[in-house]
């Protein structure tokens, strides 16, 4: 009676008005119910990993495809662009979102992948980034600065962001890379006498 309760309480066959009455009758209906779980609960169990694997590597795939589109990474061998990957995560933003504030702390980078996005800077001028571009990279090459500019989407915008810390691990081991963004933020300084 005991393995018999066991059985239906774990396979959730419940109790109900028709249950077995001899010996037989639950050693047949307990095999049952074991069986009803090998053949469905432990095929679904196997597919839905599966399925989770194969989303994973759909994401990666995905996420590694965009980060090659951005001009500053498009010239990278697929070790590096791997390696780039791993450390982005994505992120989809709304029209008319605050993606930074000014003042905030820095603790990202932000590259985009398509929209567009405004960036509101202290003087009163208002540029305009769009896909391939990037912004928030002033900010950590400056150590702990905050935000100088107000960042807000025009449109649903779809972001690769690479944390703070991940930034400066890259740019340690890449001075290459470190060179490249540098270059392109002094310009962008230059050309409105600020940062982002």
């Amino acid at each position: 009676e005991s393995m018999w309760w066991a059985i239906s309480t774990l396979t959730t066959v419940g109790y109900g008005d028709i249950t077995p009455l001899t010996l037989m009758g639950r050693i047949v209906g307990g095999f049952i119910a074991l069986l009803g779980i090998a053949m469905f609960s432990l095929p679904a169990a196997i597919i839905a990993t599966g399925f989770a694997k194969e989303v994973n590597r759909n994401n990666f795939m995905v996420t590694f495809s965009m980060v090659s589109n951005v001009p500053l990474f498009e010239n990278l061998e697929a070790k590096r662009l791997t390696q780039i990957t791993n450390l982005l995560s994505s992120m989809i933003v709304p029209a008319r979102f605050t993606i930074a504030h000014r003042g905030e702390p820095a603790n990202a980078m932000y590259f985009i992948t398509s929209g567009e996005v405004e960036v509101d800077l202290p003087h009163g001028d208002v540029i305009k980034l769009g896909p391939g571009e990037f912004f928030g990279e002033m900010s950590l090459l400056k150590h702990n600065s905050c935000r100088t500019a107000t960042i807000t989407s025009l449109q649903e915008c779809k972001l690769l962001v690479l944390a703070a810390d991940d930034f400066r691990d890259l740019l340690e081991d890449w001075p290459d890379m470190k060179e490249k963004i540098a270059e392109i933020s002094s310009k962008r300084a230059e050309a409105h006498h600020d940062s982002i």
